[in-house]
């Protein structure tokens, strides 16, 4: 396991992609696990709605379900497993990094959100948007603008799917 937290670094660093993660699905369950768990804490932390459960489910679903239609329009289905693996590892992380920020964002007085919380989530997406390109970049085979983009419209796809749960 230590070699596979180490592997999510580096993604998380940009030295490693989708290609260097080991094909296995039961890593690939305990990554998409591990994340919507982090996910689930964050959402509820920073927000406390009773809305968090679906949030966190549907996210892990719309991310899977984009992760293989992309791959499938290029025609690179087979890298399914290690993509999406490399993602909801990475993305595991970087939201584990983000609980802080969500820990105080979910004080009793929320009109008071701490510069601090908001400018480290911030940090935070940006460098997910960068990172989850990143990975798409490698798992495509696209220009690092094109993972980007990618990137990007997953971002949106995910914002607005979680909107229409609240």
């Amino acid at each position: 396991m230590n070699q596979t937290l180490m592997h999510w670094l580096a993604v998380c660093r940009l030295q490693a992609g989708p290609q260097d993660q080991v094909y296995s699905p039961n890593l690939l369950l305990v990554a998409v696990a591990l994340n919507a768990g982090l996910s689930l804490l964050f959402l509820s932390l920073s927000s406390g709605h009773t809305t968090a459960v679906p949030q966190a489910l549907l996210g892990t679903l719309v991310t899977l379900a984009f992760t293989y239609a992309a791959l499938q329009i290029r025609g690179l289905t087979a890298r399914f497993v290690q993509t999406a693996t490399a993602l909801f590892g990475a993305n595991a992380l970087l939201t584990a990094a983000a609980v802080p920020a969500g820990l105080a964002l979910g004080q009793p007085q929320p009109e008071e959100v701490p510069a601090w919380a908001a400018l480290w989530l911030l940090v935070i997406a940006v460098w997910t948007v960068a990172v989850t390109g990143h990975v798409f970049r490698h798992a495509l085979n696209l220009s690092a603008a094109g993972g980007v983009g990618v990137a990007v419209l997953l971002f949106i796809v995910s914002i607005m799917v979680g909107q229409a749960i609240q």
